[in-house]
């Protein structure tokens, strides 16, 4: 421990920031500890293990103040207090673009709300939802906007928002819904390394653009300016299906290419000196001057965040080979994630800090042990060094790429579900083709073009040869079906479980201590797949979870055993966000399901149809159950296109009534009836679709789910006329979000509920839930679960009664209903 200390101080700096952040109690108590054990020190100058851990204290007590010295990122939202608010800063990115939406990042100076004004630095995203122009980097506008603040979907394995945006120093969103709000008022201050960096990347981005195609300007403009805003879905995705969309990112491929030849180039030329041969290390002097273009090369970039922590880990290996410490490269690597940690402790949550040290990690560990595998080169070989340099360039990278995807492997797993066997196959082809040729020639042609703006053209040409060379290969990659396969994300506890087993299979032949290792790893794997094996086949309660979707519903339901129904998919009116793939897969993934047995729409809004699409495209329903009602948006067409190309049943409220049962569980269907239709005179009325929502009950062990949709009062009064004593149910879920014009007195005295759920987004524009709404609902006396406030929520029906449990536990906890 004592010959590579940084191995315990990072271990210790990580524990503190994990517990500042974690746990808050700790950062009052903990810095203190710290201090004091700083002052024990002072009166044991001898005893040098005292001091080592005294040192260590000492960076555990820093881990947790500096998270909690961090500044709270909410002041603006607060003191708009959800009013329109007019806004003045300077643009400091080009917008992005979808779906008539765009956004772009604002240096907020001013903030302007009644009669009072408050100077602001904090940086804010501006989303425009219509008529948006085009604002040049550095331009002050002024707009009104909606001041709201970041919030995630509060299921289990959802994505962490929040944290994004805190890592990249943003602090809430503002919402203009009209772009020709927008004026501009001059030329603002987007601070020196900004305006410097926008004057570098201007005239680079405006060679790339008037020297290529609109595809090739996309991709060569996010891989070496880091802009993204061309990028969409169709160039993405071949790069997601074969694990390469590392390589959009400006990361650490990038910048170690920058570093590389930098050093090397250097190094060539330097040895043309003999003076400087014979009197200097001329090694270590091509290891300082090449700090300055890998500095240079992340400035172009505009220091994102993923550029500023490759720039800082290439930066700490030039400085040890300045030093003479090259060869301690566990030491160096520890050293930069300290650094980067010490900059933003927000950093160790991130995806791709956590991506990129085990990556480096994998590679400095299974690297050696996989190329042991590889048979020694022949004779033959050997007499040529051509071929012995090849060889050992393909087992190295070979080597190298596959030790990086098993080490990270169970990460990539939990944060993308996606397991992408040709990983390796297209590592080996296209990093090379990145490295050698595309990244290459598009640097040297952007240091060029002001010289010689023809040879930059023919060498960035060249370049995008090898672009296409590169799209070529991926995008047949990518339609084998064996290129990539869905996987459940597994848990915290699951990942240590893996690499508890990677631990002992390497060292299996050390000792007694692996084998025993070995065997105890086995028996967890063994454990946690039987245990899931049960929740997911074999266990005879019934559970339905209504999950965080935002403004909109969706609920799953596990039927006793392995049958699996999801009743509507949440959904947005109008982005490109998919709340099917990006919130409520996920949570399935979260719970080990792959397949969906049952579809269910209950009418074809937006917040409860455009998540559904997703889902019925990779969860293989065999059913899909509708109200019956048709729509003429382009959302819904997709969904039933995607339907009926998959030879999914339609069944309509006419198949499904009155009663049908999935694995003992009877579900009874009471809306909308032909009576209701005929009678109220809505068959075909676009304007009362709410009312026409599918509604049934579910019923096991004499316990009841209510599932409502968005019918209104029109429709719950005629549901108490026609059904009277069979809507007694034990759980509501409340009708149209809590709307004013639901959940009326009459409704809630015939179900008589126990418990009320209300599915709504915090700080919604429509007002859910009423007041008014919430007020009835306390009158039944019934415990109110907001799942804007609870987060998810679990209602469980088996041997022991019913109960309930949420996903944000400060909330509150597990609780069985007695008596019930």
């Amino acid at each position: 421990m004592h010959k590579r200390p940084l191995v315990p101080i990072f271990a210790c700096f990580s524990a503190g920031i994990l517990a500042g952040r974690y746990f808050p109690f700790s950062s009052s108590f903990l810095p203190g500890i710290a201090v004091l054990l700083q002052l024990f020190l002072l009166f044991l100058p001898c005893l040098k293990s005292v001091k080592f851990y005294v040192l260590l204290s000492l960076f555990l007590g820093s881990g947790v103040f500096f998270v909690s010295d961090t500044a709270d990122s909410a002041d603006l939202v607060r003191l708009s207090s959800g009013e329109k608010v007019i806004l003045e800063g300077t643009v400091l990115t080009l917008p992005r673009t979808g779906n008539k939406i765009k956004r772009f990042e604002l240096k907020a100076e001013k903030l302007f709300t009644g009669d009072k004004a408050y100077v602001s630095g904090q940086k804010i995203l501006v989303t425009v939802f219509d008529n948006s122009s085009d604002f040049p980097i550095g331009i002050r506008i002024r707009f009104p906007a909606y001041l709201r603040p970041f919030t995630n979907f509060n299921n289990p394995g959802a994505y962490d928002y929040e944290l994004s945006m805190r890592l990249n120093k943003i602090s809430c969103n503002a919402s203009v819904s009209d772009g020709r709000y927008i004026v501009a008022t001059g030329f603002g201050n987007p601070g020196f390394t900004a305006g410097l960096t926008e004057k570098i990347r201007s005239p680079a981005r405006a060679f790339l653009k008037k020297s290529l195609s609109a595809e090739d300007y996309a991709l060569y403009r996010a891989l070496l300016l880091g802009e993204k805003q061309g990028l969409n879905d169709e160039i993405r995705e071949p790069f997601d299906m074969t694990g390469m969309s590392h390589v959009l990112a400006v990361s650490g491929l990038h910048i170690g290419i920058v570093a590389w030849l930098s050093f090397f180039i250097s190094r060539y030329l330097l040895a043309f000196s003999e003076k400087l041969v014979l009197r200097h290390d001329i090694k270590r002097l091509a290891a300082l001057i090449a700090c300055i273009p890998v500095i240079a090369y992340t400035a172009l970039t505009g220091f994102q965040v993923s550029g500023q922590r490759a720039m800082i880990m290439a930066l700490t290996y030039l400085v040890s080979i300045i030093l003479g410490r090259e060869k301690d490269i566990w030491s160096t690597l520890l050293l930069s994630a300290v650094i980067i940690l010490a900059i933003d402790p927000y950093s160790l949550n991130s995806i791709s800090f956590q991506l990129t040290f085990l990556a480096v990690t994998g590679i400095l560990w299974l690297t050696p042990v996989i190329q042991k595998l590889f048979p020694e080169p022949s004779a033959a070989i050997e007499k040529k060094r051509f071929l012995l340099k090849g060889y050992r360039y393909f087992t190295g990278l070979f080597s190298a790429s596959l030790a990086a995807n098993i080490f990270l492997l169970p990460v990539t797993v939990h944060y993308f579900y996606r397991i992408s066997s040709a990983a390796v196959p297209a590592n080996l082809v296209i990093v090379p083709l990145l490295g050698l040729i595309v990244l290459p020639a598009g640097m040297l042609s952007l240091i060029l073009s002001g010289i010689s703006p023809f040879v930059a053209g023919v060498i960035l040409n060249i370049g995008a040869s090898g672009l296409h060379l590169i799209m070529f290969i991926m995008e047949y990659i990518a339609g084998r079906s064996w290129t990539s396969f869905t996987m459940v994300t597994p848990s915290f506890s699951e990942i240590l479980i893996c690499y508890c087993v990677l631990f002992c299979a390497v060292f299996y032949k050390k000792g007694r201590w692996a084998r025993y290792g070995t065997v105890i790893a086995l028996i967890m794997v063994t454990a946690d797949v039987s245990y899931w094996v049960y929740e997911t086949r074999f266990n005879t309660d019934l559970r339905v979870s209504f999950i965080d979707v935002g403004q909109g519903n969706s609920a799953l339901i596990q039927f006793p055993g392995k049958e699996r129904m999801l009743i509507d998919g949440g959904g947005f009116r109008s982005g490109t966000f998919d709340t099917g793939k990006n919130v409520v897969a996920p949570f399935l993934y979260r719970n080990k399901i792959l397949h969906i047995d049952y579809l269910v729409l209950t009418h074809p809004h937006p917040d409860h149809l455009n998540g559904l699409r997703f889902i019925a495209s990779e969860f293989s329903p065999k059913e899909f159950w509708a109200n019956g009602d048709p729509s003429e948006s382009p959302e819904y067409k997709e969904l039933i296109n995607i339907v009926k190309s998959q030879n999914i049943k339609i069944l309509n409220p006419e198949d499904l009534m009155p009663v049908r049962t999935v694995s003992g569980v009877n579900l009874e269907f009471y809306h909308p009836s032909r009576i209701y239709l005929e009678e109220s005179g809505l068959m075909g009325d676009n304007r009362s679709v709410n009312n026409r929502s599918l509604v049934f009950k579910t019923v096991y062990k004499d316990r009841s789910i209510l599932f409502t949709g968005d019918i209104e009062t029109d429709a719950e009064q005629f549901l108490v006329n026609n059904e009277q004593g069979r809507l007694k149910s034990d759980v509501l879920q409340v009708p149209h979000h809590g709307s004013r014009y639901s959940s009326s007195t009459s409704f809630l005295e015939m179900v008589r509920p126990l418990i009320c759920i209300i599915s709504s987004r915090k700080g919604n524009r429509f007002g859910f839930p009423n007041a008014e709404t919430l007020e009835r609902l306390n009158r039944t006396g019934s415990q109110v679960l907001r799942i804007d406030k609870k987060g998810a929520v679990k209602i469980i029906i088996g041997d022991k009664g019913l109960s309930r449990d949420f996903y944000l536990k400060q909330s509150g906890s597990l609780l069985t209903l007695p008596g019930i």
